[in-house]
Order: structure tokens, then C-alpha cells, then sequence
């Protein structure tokens, strides 16, 4: 909802800021970020229908399909954390300017 369309603006505006004025470059950029936005909505509902059959049960606590998919988004979370922490390689972008002459 209101916080995917705040994010999806940010990045579109990020990556705009680093390919200066590179049209294709650009479009294919936000095709494929948009491509992902929309697999993730279709794909977050078929992954919680994979959840309706949970029942474990604990000394006191028991993960069911209730709250199993909030298990899964934490776990989701802590790989993506981790995936990006260590394999995340910062580089320097330089601004193409153009001279006028």
C-alpha cells in the first residue's frame, strides 16, 4: 500500500540520479524493478496459501497459519540482511557532464 509507493518512488528517483541522462539504461532499470514490485504482490498471496496446513507446537508456543507467515517474512528478512551485508560491494559512481562549448 502507502509504504510500497513511497519506497517504488525512492528507488526510481535514485536510480534516475545515478544514470544521468542514460534513457535505455534507465528504462530497463525501472522495468525490471517494477517487474519485481508486481511479482512480489502476486506471489506474497501464493506463498501464504503454502502456510494454511501449519501446526507446531511448542512447550507453550505453537507456529500455525496464523502466524506462520510472519515467521517467514522474519526469516526472509534476516537472509536478505545477510545476503546484502556480505555481498553488497559499495562503488563510486561519477555524473557524466556534458561541456559546452
Amino acid at each position: 500500500g502507502f509504504w510500497a509507493g513511497g519506497s517504488q518512488s525512492a528507488q526510481q528517483s535514485f536510480i534516475a540520479h545515478y544514470l544521468n541522462g542514460d534513457m535505455n539504461q534507465l528504462n530497463v532499470s525501472n522495468l525490471i524493478m517494477n517487474s519485481v514490485v508486481v511479482f512480489g504482490f502476486t506471489l506474497g498471496p501464493a506463498i501464504g496459501i503454502l502456510f494454511h496446513s501449519i501446526h507446531i507446537a511448542f512447550t507453550n508456543y505453537s507456529i500455525n497459519e496464523l502466524n506462520c507467515p510472519g515467521h517467514f517474512i522474519i526469516a526472509s528478512c534476516l537472509v536478505s540482511i545477510i545476503l546484502f551485508q556480505f555481498g553488497f560491494h559499495h562503488k563510486e559512481f561519477t555524473h557524466k557532464t556534458t561541456e559546452s562549448s
